[in-house]
């Protein structure tokens, strides 16, 4: 039973890579990007530094009032607030 258990694992794992693989050549060329002194950046880069900045500004305003130490895990919740403001930033700036 653990065998066929792993051999399944093994083909969906290939699989996912396959699929992952394909979904990222398919999407390469869509990022647009911006002129920043003369040089041209993706988009995404941009938001990622702003969302990373607002959460770092969120950070320190939830240590301030003692907020902080209620979120749990911090670990996986501060990159989940990194990559939702990044998102909130690309939605905003960059939807058509």
């Amino acid at each position: 039973m653990n065998m066929k258990r792993e051999l399944l694992a093994g083909r969906f794992h290939r699989a996912s890579g396959r699929a992952s693989l394909l979904l990222l050549a398919a999407t390469a060329g869509c990022s647009p990007y911006l002129e920043l002194g003369g040089a041209y950046f993706p988009a995404w880069l941009i938001c990622l530094l702003i969302g990373s900045a607002l959460s770092a500004a969120l950070r320190t305003v939830l240590v301030r009032r003692g907020i902080d130490s209620f979120i749990e895990p911090q670990a996986l919740a501060w990159p989940a607030i990194i990559v939702a403001l990044s998102a909130s930033c690309w939605l905003v700036f960059f939807s058509q």
